[in-house]
C-alpha cells in the first residue's frame, strides 16, 4: 500500500510538472512582451485548483511538481535563471497561500455551485493578486504608483475563472462525457460549439460574446454539469486562438493599455463562469434529485412486490383495520385458512363470525386499541366457511399518524387451532391425572392423602372464619367376617357400594369423601354443626342399612356401618388431629355400644360428650340425653 501511495505522488508530481509548463507556455503566448502578463495567472489559476482538490498530504508533491515545470519552462523562453526563480517563487506563494487561505476557510471544491462559493473565491483571489508584484516592491526604486494596478486585476480575475475551470474539468462528470454512450453527443455539441466560438473570437465587428450564452446554456443542459466546464474551455481556447491570430473583437482592446485584450476576456470568462456553474449546479441538482426519486420508485417498487409475496404466500392472515372495525386489507392466505375469500372478510358484517363466547372480549380489544394501545394479543375463535370454529391468535399493533393520533391498526392472525386443541387435551389429561391421584382406585371416592390434604385446608379456612367443622369416620360393622365368608371379591364390591351410598348423602359442593383406610370411611363436613353433623351421618346409616347387602355375620343380617361424629370450632388452643382423635372416640363408643349406630364427640377433647343415637331413636332424645350427660 505504501508503495502505491508513493507511485501515485510521482505521478502527480510529474503530471503538474506538466500543466504548470503548458500553462506557463499559454500566458507568454497571450502575454509576449507584455509586462502586465510577465507573473503568469494561467499558471496560478491551475495550480491552485489542483492544490485545493488535493489531499493535504499531497500538496507538497504538487508544488514540488510545479517548480519542476515552472523555472525550467521559463528558461527555455528566453528568461535569465534568477528571474525564472522569482517568477516561480511568486507564482508558488500566490497559489499556495490562496489554497491555504480557503482550507482554513472550510472552503470545499463543490461549493463553487454555491453562491457564497463563488464569492469567498473571488475574494480570496482578489486578496492574494498583489503578491504578483512582490519582485517589483522588492525594488530599489519601488513605490505605490509605479505598481502595475492591471496586472494585479489580470491576476485576480485570471484567478476566479481558471481555478474553477480546473476544478470543473476534474469532475467526474466530464470523465463520464468521454465514455459510451455520451461520447458521440459530446463531440457533436462540443464541435458546434467550437465553430461559434471562434466564429465570435475571430470576427471584427463587434465584441459578440454574450451571444455565447445561449449556446453556453444548450450545452450545460444537453451535456449536464460536466458540460459547463467544457463549454467555459472552449470559450478560452477561441479567445486564445484570436488573440494568437491578432483577430477578432479582443484585439480592439489593445489600445487601451498593457494586457487590455486579456482582461476584457477574463472578464467575459468570469461573467460567464459565474452563469453556467450556477446553471450546471442546478441541472446537477434536479439530476440529482431526480436520481433519488427514480431509485425511491424503485426501492417502494420493490418493497412493494416484496410486500405482496409475502402477504400473497404467507400462512398467516394480515389485515389493516379502521379503529372502527372496518377492514381495510386482507391478505389471501384467509382463504386456506378459514376458506373466505378477501373480499367476503372485508364485508362489514365480517365480526358476525366470532364465536358468540368469545366477542365480548373481541370487542374490548379492538376498544382498547382504538384507545391508543400500540399492542394487543388476543385469542378467539372464528367461523370457517364450512361451519367448524378455528381458532386464531391475533396480534395487533396500532399505526398512528404524523401527529401522533391514532390511524389504524394491523392484524396478524394465526391459525392456531392444532395448538389449542392440543393445550385442551393436555388440560384434560392433567384433570384426570390430578382427580386418579387423589381418588381412591377401589371406590372412586377421594383417597387419603387427598383427605389429609383438604383436612388441613379447611381447618385453616375454619379458624380464619371462626365457623364450626365437622367431621364423620365411617366403619363398616364386621367386614373382616364378611370377606372371610364371601370372599374378597366381595368384599370390594360392598365397599364400593358403601362408598356410593355415602357419596349420595354429601349435598353440599365443599363436603368431601374419603376411603379413611381399608373399611373405613372419613366424611369433612365444612362450616357444619355438631346437630348437622349428626344428621348427615344418620343419613349415611341409613343409606348403607337400605342397601340391603347380605351379611350374615352381622347381628341385622345386613351391612351397616358405625360412625363417629365429631365437631369443633378450631382456635390456637385445638389442633385437627384432636378432631380426628375425638371422631376415633366416638366411632370406637359407637361399636362398642352395639354398631349401626351413630355416635358424636364436642371438643375440646378433655370435656369431649360421647352421645349415642339408636337406629330407631330420634335425634331430638340423643340430643336431650347429651344434654343431662353435660
Amino acid at each position: 500500500m505504501a508503495d502505491v501511495r508513493w507511485r501515485r505522488r510521482v505521478l502527480a508530481c510529474l503530471a503538474t510538472a506538466a500543466c504548470a509548463a503548458l500553462a506557463l507556455t499559454i500566458g507568454h503566448v497571450l502575454g509576449g512582451s507584455d509586462p502586465a502578463l510577465a507573473p503568469g495567472w494561467v499558471l496560478d489559476g491551475v495550480l491552485l485548483g489542483l492544490l485545493v482538490r488535493a489531499k493535504p498530504a499531497t500538496g507538497p508533491w504538487l508544488m514540488t511538481g510545479a517548480a519542476l515545470g515552472l523555472v525550467p519552462a521559463w528558461v527555455l523562453l528566453g528568461h535569465a535563471v534568477e528571474e525564472a526563480l522569482a517568477v516561480g517563487a511568486v507564482n508558488l506563494l500566490i497559489s499556495g497561500g490562496a489554497a491555504f487561505t480557503l482550507r482554513r476557510l472550510g472552503w470545499q471544491p463543490d461549493h463553487l455551485t454555491r453562491p457564497h462559493g463563488l464569492a469567498l473565491a473571488a475574494a480570496v483571489a482578489v486578496a492574494v493578486a498583489p503578491i504578483s508584484e512582490l519582485p517589483a516592491l522588492l525594488g530599489s526604486s519601488a513605490n505605490w504608483t509605479t505598481l502595475n494596478w492591471r496586472g494585479m486585476l489580470i491576476e485576480a480575475l485570471g484567478l476566479a475563472v481558471m481555478t474553477p475551470l480546473t476544478l470543473n474539468l476534474l469532475r467526474r462528470d466530464v470523465l463520464l462525457l468521454l465514455v459510451p454512450p455520451l461520447l458521440a453527443p459530446t463531440l457533436v455539441l462540443a464541435g458546434l460549439y467550437t465553430a461559434l466560438a471562434l466564429a465570435v473570437s475571430l470576427q471584427e465587428v463587434a465584441p459578440m460574446y454574450l451571444v455565447l450564452c445561449p449556446a453556453l446554456l444548450l450545452l450545460v443542459g444537453r451535456l449536464g454539469p460536466g458540460g459547463a466546464g467544457l463549454g467555459i474551455l472552449l470559450t478560452f481556447l477561441a479567445g486564445v486562438v484570436g488573440l494568437v491570430l491578432g483577430r477578432g473583437p479582443l484585439i480592439a482592446f489593445i489600445a487601451t493599455g498593457p494586457g487590455g485584450s486579456v482582461l476584457y476576456l477574463l472578464a467575459m470568462l468570469a461573467l460567464l463562469s459565474t452563469m453556467v456553474y450556477a446553471l450546471g449546479a442546478a441541472v446537477s441538482e434536479r439530476r440529482r434529485m431526480n436520481q433519488a426519486l427514480a431509485d425511491q420508485h424503485a426501492r417502494l417498487s420493490r418493497n412493494e412486490s416484496l410486500y405482496r409475496l409475502l402477504t400473497d404466500h404467507a400462512s398467516d392472515i394480515i389485515t389493516r383495520v379502521r379503529l372502527d372495525g372496518r377492514r381495510l386489507y386482507v391478505s389471501p392466505g384467509c382463504t386456506a385458512v378459514l376458506g373466505w375469500t378477501p373480499a367476503e372478510m372485508m364485508q362489514p358484517n365480517w365480526h358476525d363470525h366470532v364465536h358468540p363466547e368469545d366477542l365480548a372480549q373481541f370487542r374490548a380489544v379492538r376498544e382498547q386499541m382504538a384507545s391508543g394501545n400500540d399492542y394487543l394479543a388476543n385469542t378467539y375463535r372464528y367461523a370457517r366457511k364450512d361451519g367448524s370454529w378455528c381458532w386464531l391468535e391475533a396480534r395487533l399493533h396500532l399505526v398512528r399518524q404524523s401527529d401522533g393520533t391514532a390511524k389504524e391498526f394491523v392484524a396478524n392472525l394465526r391459525d392456531v387451532t392444532r395448538q389449542k386443541e392440543a393445550e385442551q387435551a393436555l388440560e384434560h389429561a392433567m384433570a384426570e391425572l390430578a382427580a386418579k391421584a387423589s381418588t381412591d382406585g377401589l371406590t372412586g371416592v377421594a383417597n387419603r392423602g387427598r383427605f389429609d390434604e383438604v383436612l388441613d385446608q379447611e381447618w385453616r379456612r375454619a379458624m380464619r372464619g371462626g365457623e364450626t367443622m365437622a367431621l364423620l369416620l365411617i366403619d363398616a360393622d364386621h367386614f373382616k367376617a364378611f370377606n372371610d365368608r364371601y370372599g374378597h371379591q366381595a368384599g370390594d364390591t360392598c365397599l364400593k357400594a358403601i362408598a356410593s351410598g355415602i357419596a349420595a348423602q354429601i349435598r353440599r359442593p365443599h363436603d368431601l369423601a374419603a376411603r379413611y383406610g381399608g373399611e373405613e370411611f372419613a366424611v369433612i363436613l365444612p362450616a357444619t354443626s355438631l346437630d348437622g353433623a349428626l344428621d348427615v351421618g344418620e343419613r349415611v346409616r341409613a343409606a348403607i342399612e337400605a342397601l340391603d347387602i347380605p351379611h350374615e355375620a352381622n347381628a341385622d343380617g345386613v351391612v351397616t356401618v358405625s360412625i363417629g361424629v365429631a365437631a369443633a370450632m378450631p382456635t390456637a388452643d385445638i389442633a385437627q388431629q384432636g378432631l380426628l382423635e375425638a371422631a376415633d372416640a366416638a366411632l370406637y363408643s359407637a361399636k362398642r355400644d352395639g354398631r349401626n349406630r351413630v355416635q358424636a364427640a364436642m371438643l375440646p377433647i378433655r370435656s369431649a360428650v360421647v352421645v349415642p343415637l339408636l337406629p330407631h331413636r330420634r335425634r331430638a332424645a340423643a340430643v336431650g340425653q347429651a344434654d343431662r350427660m353435660g
